[in-house]
């Protein structure tokens, strides 16, 4: 039987710029759904995974939309709850040469922030799901979900369940030494885990002076958090907003295994680039194609997102094998 996901997080409207518009000048919006655990979600249920989302929606026509665009892309809603309230929002300002993109949130007060489940009610959902995904960034929009991602955490690793955590550090959101107390507390129930060398320094203590390559910083992570089995991070060389390097490495069993390296230009849509990344290494880990094809795999699943515009993208694993193994880019007929 396949592998049932749960992932935990905030789904949001997404509103961005038309492309090369700066958002003080743009009189429309494009509107779409996104959010970091709702775009791994999607990827894995597009790559033949059966994935549930554990999230908080209004009950008005965004929450709809939301719900609607879920189902398309086969993910399982019965574990969404619907409140009154409002959706949370980002708003993007796609970058153009040497202007970068930026985002400015608004989710603050959202149904989802503002949500108090009980743990009760929340346990019962993980009946059948054989590995629970979440981010660093649903405990940073209330004490409430603070609390609520590690408890989760924690009953699913006493049972047995593997946790997946993308760190996704943001800012905007929190303190890094809110987000250090956070990793410090949920790392011990974690199975895989995406930090790249500043995580490393920033939240796990390592000492980068004294331990200056990747693989000696994943090697004292695992030290301290012998639970973790896989330790997974991105390269990302930014010429401009439209040219980027980019490559991935995987840390299995005191091994750091790296991909090839992908040079993007023509950036369509970097947002969901890391997300896709996640996505791309878990499903090659739980397929057991081995740590290198597994981060091979991942990388060019990354790669591929940055050709398509909005958060998530719906590309097969066939899709993704066919891109690494081709030697032309000429058009399939």
């Amino acid at each position: 039987m396949k592998t049932k996901i749960l992932t935990l997080g905030e789904i949001l409207l997404r509103l961005s710029t038309p492309k090369q518009n700066q958002l003080i000048d743009s009189s429309k919006l494009n509107m779409t759904i996104g959010g970091s655990e709702t775009n791994v979600a999607i990827s894995l249920a597009n790559l033949g995974y059966s994935v549930s989302v554990l999230t908080v929606l209004p009950k008005n026509e965004f929450g709809k939309l939301a719900t609607r665009v879920l189902r398309q892309n086969n993910v399982e809603t019965s574990a969404i709850q619907y409140l009154d309230g409002r959706m949370g929002v980002y708003f993007l300002e796609d970058g153009v040469g040497i202007r970068k993109s930026k985002v400015i949130y608004d989710r603050a007060n959202s149904a989802f922030a503002r949500s108090e489940i009980s743990f009760e009610s929340l346990q019962a959902i993980f009946e059948d799901v054989s590995l629970f995904h979440i981010s660093g960034i649903t405990p940073a929009l209330s004490p409430f979900w603070f609390d609520a991602t590690i408890f989760l955490a924690e009953y699913a690793h006493k049972k047995g369940i593997p946790v997946s955590l993308d760190v996704n550090y943001r800012s905007k959101l929190w303190t890094t030494d809110r987000c250090r107390e956070f990793v410090q507390k949920i790392a011990p129930f974690l199975t895989f885990c995406s930090a790249g060398s500043r995580d490393a320094a920033t939240f796990f203590d390592v000492d980068c002076h004294t331990y200056p390559t990747l693989s000696e910083q994943y090697e004292q992570i695992v030290r301290k958090f012998p639970t973790i089995q896989y330790l997974f991070s991105t390269k990302r060389t930014v010429f401009d907003a439209t040219h980027n390097k980019l490559k991935g490495y995987l840390y299995e069993r005191g091994q750091l295994f790296e991909s090839d390296e992908y040079d993007l230009t023509n950036i369509v849509d970097r947002v969901g680039g890391g997300d896709s990344f996640f996505a791309g290494v878990l499903f090659g880990c739980l397929e057991d194609m081995g740590a290198f094809d597994a981060i091979q795999f991942g990388t060019c699943l990354s790669a591929m997102k940055h050709t398509i515009y909005g958060d998530w993208q719906s590309f097969s694993k066939e899709d993704i094998l066919s891109e690494i193994h081709q030697k032309n880019r000429e058009i399939q007929r």
